[in-house]
């Protein structure tokens, strides 16, 4: 998540987070926790409603109240029921704390991310507002569930026939607008019955740009039977969803810190939520890849490197030297950048390094016209014919020198692109679209090349003396007398000669017939 220790000069957050393994820490002066978020209760509507019987993992309960019904667009516990195809007129029942499904149902509830109150591990209480929820927020959902109403269970229940029943979990994170940010869906079939053989799923769902505002919660089933009898599908025992939110408000980037942290990645103009993937991605594949996970880095605000761990084994000090003499890090790095840079369009690389060519070239010229000295005036000593033939050679030379100043500007994109495209396949696309926009705008000019012959001719073969060689090498034999002889042509030629006098018999036999 974004907070302000996580942004404070993130240059030096990049720098020391690279930098940690060349010069490591001590394990034994590691904080053992740092508290930059809090987690709220359950904020689904059945906060503190008494758990079912049948769960066996004491979770928030789904039914309130005497069994009864679920109709299609009704309301129960504060969820919305919702189904597809009714059974006896109804989705379900909310039956022995829970909600049974019958053909299908749907329990849904949508909500606020503002003025949410968690806790932060310090045991301190802090309140969402906009600028904390802007610095990412992630919902952690826990249900229960019973589905063994299908024939091949090992907890037969019910009227436990047919096909193995589905149960699927959906989250949504959304801005102030309704629009969707992040959003997971997730179905199953596990088996499970009840009480110790009750089941527990965990979701997480995140999102560390800003805007999170508003949620949207749903757990539907399915019936695998399809018979439309009764409430055979998977049974909801329990659910709670917790937010996790920043406890100190985000502060969007200044645009020189947005400029000093692409120059440390060497990025092209990365927008703050593409700095903030770079950074989380770069830290997570550290975890993952370096230290599997047995501790974990994080930034103080004194721009301090800190391992939070629990781990005592002595590999881990094995693990940091190994690192020492490694080049991960960068690899990690670059991987990274690539990836992200796969998001940008060609066209975007494209117009930033032209601009970015054009702004450095009108610095140069500011700086060469600050430190010219001014020249003293000389006397007027020329004839009007060398002040002539100076200005001829000017303008000889005037076109060249444009085309040769507009060739090393397009050198430079050229070069702009292979520091900043580290993809292949973009860096072609890049440098195609740099040229034809030269061509076209006529940027580039040909006259340096139209006086250069494309090729030096080789008249190596004119001028020689007419060679004749009357000799013969093989006496008395031509072609004609060759094929004559040839076994093969003799044989095609006996295959004629019989064809021909066969189709002389048969033009006479033909006559002799008509003469009768």
């Amino acid at each position: 998540m974004k907070t302000i220790t996580g942004w404070i000069i993130l240059g030096a957050f990049i720098w020391l987070l690279l930098s940690w393994f060349a010069n490591s820490v001590g394990l034994d002066t590691a904080k053992a926790e740092l508290n930059d978020t809090a987690t709220s209760v359950n904020i689904l509507p059945n906060k503190d409603t008494t758990s079912s019987s049948l769960d066996n993992f004491n979770l928030d309960g789904v039914q309130t109240g005497s069994a009864g019904s679920l109709t299609n667009n009704s309301t129960h516990n504060g969820f919305t029921i919702t189904c597809t195809t009714q059974v006896n007129n109804e989705c379900g029942k909310a039956f022995n704390g829970e909600l049974e499904g019958s053909a299908d149902m749907t329990v849904s509830y949508s909500g606020s991310l503002l003025n949410v109150t968690g806790t932060d591990e310090s045991g301190n209480t802090h309140t969402s507002n906009q600028k904390k929820l802007d610095g990412g927020v992630s919902l952690i959902n826990n249900f229960s569930v019973q589905n063994c109403e299908h024939s091949s269970s090992s907890y037969r229940c019910g009227q436990s026939d047919g096909a193995v029943d589905s149960y699927t979990l959906s989250m949504k994170i959304k801005d102030n607008d309704g629009n969707v940010l992040s959003e997971t869906t997730i179905t199953r079939v596990d088996d499970s019955g009840y009480n110790a053989n009750s089941l527990k799923h965990t979701d997480t769902l995140s999102y560390n740009e800003t805007g999170s505002n508003m949620f949207d919660w749903s757990w539907s089933t399915i019936d695998g039977s399809g018979t439309n009898n009764g409430t055979k599908a998977s049974n909801l025992l329990g659910a709670e969803l917790n937010l996790e939110f920043a406890t100190e408000e985000y502060e969007p980037l200044t645009l020189t810190q947005i400029e000093e942290i692409n120059n440390v990645l060497e990025t092209t103009n990365f927008s703050e939520n593409q700095i903030s993937n770079v950074i989380s991605k770069i830290e997570n594949q550290i975890i993952e890849t370096v230290i599997e996970e047995k501790f974990e880095v994080v930034i103080q605000e004194n721009l301090q490197i800190e391992i939070l761990t629990t781990s005592k084994e002595p590999e881990v000090k094995e693990i940091i030297e190994e690192v020492q003499n490694t080049e991960i890090v960068n690899v990690i790095k670059e991987e990274v950048i690539i990836a992200i840079e796969k998001e940008k369009a060609p066209e975007v690389f494209a117009k930033e390094i032209i601009e970015e060519v054009i702004k450095e070239e009108l610095e140069e010229e500011i700086l060469e016209e600050k430190t010219v000295e001014p020249k003293e005036e000389k006397e007027e000593t020329k004839t009007a014919k060398k002040e002539e033939i100076k200005e001829e050679k000017k303008e000889t030379k005037k076109v060249v020198k444009k085309t040769k100043e507009v060739k090393s500007s397009l050198d430079k994109k050229i070069d702009k692109v292979d520091l900043k495209v580290k993809d292949n396949l973009k860096n072609i696309e890049v440098k195609n679209i740099i040229i034809s926009d030269a061509l076209i705008n006529n940027s580039i000019s040909l006259v340096v090349y139209e006086e250069k012959p494309f090729y030096k001719p080789k008249d190596i073969y004119l001028n020689q003396m007419l060679f004749v060689d009357n000799r013969k090498i093989y006496e008395n034999i031509n072609l004609a007398t060759y094929t004559v002889n040839d076994p093969i042509f003799k044989k095609e030629q006996t295959l004629r000669n019989i064809n021909l006098q066969k189709q002389k018999l048969l033009i006479e036999i033909g006559a002799l017939q008509n003469g009768h």
